[in-house]
């Protein structure tokens, strides 16, 4: 697995300007490529040991202004993708962490799973999850970040909630610390299959969107796909 190396932005940047000041030029050359904040760069040439001359906005990312101290990852262009993990991550993925280009979403390996990192980016960050009947627990649909986001969730009853021989499952939306912020379990008990349930508001900065959940037992049928899209507030 190749994992990619990272440095650091010294001097914040405009999105038109096209030298980039860097804490260091470790692994860095003409012919690579640079993700920051939601944009990627290409490295035309470098100059002394801090700065980069660069083509800005490179393989569909938007040019956008960076605050001094964001996160740089350096790359060769064939190491970053324009679409997300899909599945299991193998033994030894290709390269850590996957980076999106087309999104800017970054994802990390952690616990056998694809876990997408939280980002300061203006991209929108988005997450879409099923829950099945036997759900149960706390089930994190999108990390945390460190500001506040406005976000629009919209919840799909992709099974009839029913309680059959035993209980249907419940299901409540929320954030860390107040798990039914957005939807409490009373918004999906008895909903038809097809239904569709929208609900908005602030997710906190530090705080994750979690969906809460308590397994059916029985015969009871009900399951839930949710799927969020979140900006800074």
């Amino acid at each position: 697995m190749a994992t990619l190396s990272s440095t650091t932005l010294s001097l914040a940047t405009t999105p038109s300007a096209l030298q980039l000041t860097l804490a260091s030029l470790s692994g860095i050359t003409a012919g690579t490529a640079l993700f920051l904040d939601g944009e990627t760069v290409f490295v035309s040439s470098t100059v002394g040991s801090t700065r980069v001359n660069t083509l800005r906005g490179w393989a569909g990312s938007p040019a956008s202004a960076h605050s001094a101290g964001v996160t740089v990852y350096i790359a060769d262009p064939s190491q970053l993708y324009v679409l997300d993990p899909v599945g299991a991550p193998p033994s030894n993925p290709l390269v850590s962490p996957w980076i999106n280009t087309l999104t800017g979403a970054v994802w990390e390996v952690s616990g056998g799973a694809w876990v997408r990192q939280a980002s300061s980016s203006t991209i929108p960050d988005a997450a879409t999850a099923a829950y099945p009947v036997s759900t149960d627990g706390v089930q994190t649909l999108l990390a945390s970040a460190a500001v506040d986001r406005s976000v629009i969730i919209q919840a799909t009853a992709t099974a009839v909630f029913a309680n059959g021989s035993g209980a249907q499952p419940t299901f409540k939306i929320g954030q860390t610390g107040s798990d039914a912020k957005f939807a409490a379990t009373s918004a999906f008990t008895a909903a038809a299959a097809g239904a569709g349930f929208s609900f908005s508001g602030t997710l906190t900065a530090n705080t994750a969107l979690i969906v809460t959940a308590t397994a059916g037992t029985g015969t009871a049928t009900g399951a839930l796909s949710v799927t969020v899209i979140a900006v800074p507030a």
